[in-house]
């Protein structure tokens, strides 16, 4: 009787520590939810979408560039490029995302951009002859898929 106690005691912990690790969490973080946001006027006019990430920010340019802002030591800020291809490719969004966005910049309604559509994943293109290349969103990264 005494062994089937133990056994019930350790099989009560185990069945609580998950419960106990998603307690500790704690609320999702906003950058965890957000995918890449569709650029309606809210952004330079050369930038397709753009994602916030844990380092800062990765935009992806209309002819398939992908241009990483890092957020650096003393305020500074770091500029990546990557460049796939030799010639322009041309992204297109694959997957929507349940998650819509709104900017209200300025008291004038015409400077808001309303319920844009964010993206699970963006195809560039083709770099080279049968190798296209994916970007997906991921919890405050951006994951490449050749």
């Amino acid at each position: 009787m005494n062994s089937l106690f133990r056994w019930k005691n350790v099989l009560g912990i185990l069945l609580l520590l998950p419960t106990l690790a998603l307690a500790k969490a704690g609320p999702p973080d906003p950058l965890d939810l957000l995918g890449f946001v569709e650029n309606r006027g809210q952004a330079p006019q050369e930038i397709f979408a753009y994602t916030p990430t844990r380092a800062g920010l990765t935009q992806i340019t209309r002819d398939g560039r992908l241009v990483h802002q890092i957020h650096a030591n003393e305020g500074k800020t770091i500029r990546l490029e990557e460049r796939f291809s030799d010639e322009p490719l041309r992204p297109r969004s694959l997957a929507q995302a349940p998650t819509r966005v709104s900017f209200f910049t300025g008291a004038s309604p015409k400077d808001w951009h309303r319920d844009i559509p964010t993206h699970g994943a963006i195809e560039l293109g083709e770099a080279a002859p049968g190798v296209r290349v994916q970007l997906l969103a991921r919890p405050g990264n951006v994951e490449k898929r050749f």
